[in-house]
C-alpha cells in the first residue's frame, strides 16, 4: 500500500455479503514495512454502517518491520445487521506510511466462553471506598447484554461508569452513572 496521504488511508474488503449479524469472525493477515522503513503499527478496524450511521470499530494492532512477515490478528462479532461492513487497514499516526499486505483471511469464529464471575470474593468498590472512587469508562456499546457477566463483572467491580462515545474523534465523557 503506497501513496498513503492520511492516517485512515489504507486496502479496504467489502464483506457485507459475507457476514451475519450475531456471528463472530477471525481476520488475519500478514503485513511488512518496506526496506529501509523503521518499525510502525498497522491496525485493523472495521467500518459498519447500520441504520445508516457509519461506526469506525478498531479490532486490533501490530507493530510491523522492515525485517519480515508480522501476523495481524484479530476477532470481530457484528452485533446488529449492517447495511455495509468492511474491514481496513491503516497506521492512523503514521499518514504517509507504506506497507505490504498479503495472506488476508476471514473465517467464521465460534463464540468466545463466557467468562463466570467469582461471587463469593470481596468487592473491590466496597474495599476501597474509604480510600476513592473505583470506576470504569467505556464506548457505548461495549457490554452487549446488560444482565451479561461483562455487565455483572463491571457492577461487582466499579462504582461508576464513564460512557464514551463511538466515534474517537469525539469521543466525550459524559456524566458518571452509578452501577448499584
Amino acid at each position: 500500500m503506497t501513496g498513503r496521504t492520511q492516517g485512515w488511508n489504507g486496502p479496504q474488503l467489502d464483506l457485507t455479503s459475507f457476514m451475519q449479524a450475531g456471528k463472530n469472525y477471525a481476520i488475519s493477515a500478514w503485513i511488512r514495512l518496506p526496506a529501509g522503513t523503521a518499525d510502525a503499527p498497522v491496525s485493523m478496524s472495521v467500518q459498519r454502517t447500520t441504520a445508516g450511521t457509519t461506526y469506525y470499530e478498531y479490532v486490533t494492532a501490530i507493530t510491523a518491520n522492515e525485517n519480515g512477515w508480522v501476523k495481524l490478528t484479530g476477532e470481530y462479532k457484528l452485533l446488529q445487521p449492517a447495511e455495509r461492513i468492511g474491514v481496513y487497514f491503516e497506521s492512523f499516526n503514521n499518514p504517509t506510511l507504506a506497507f505490504y499486505m498479503d495472506d488476508f483471511r476471514i473465517e467464521q469464529a465460534s463464540d468466545p466462553v463466557p467468562i463466570e464471575i467469582e461471587h463469593d470474593i470481596p468487592n473491590l468498590k466496597d474495599v476501597f471506598a474509604d480510600h476513592f472512587i473505583l470506576g470504569s469508562s467505556l464506548l457505548v456499546g461495549e457490554i452487549e447484554d446488560p444482565e451479561g457477566p461483562d455487565a455483572q463483572l463491571l457492577k461487582k467491580l466499579t462504582a461508576v461508569i464513564f460512557w464514551g462515545k463511538d466515534d474517537l474523534n469525539t469521543w466525550l465523557r459524559t456524566f458518571p452513572v452509578a452501577v448499584d
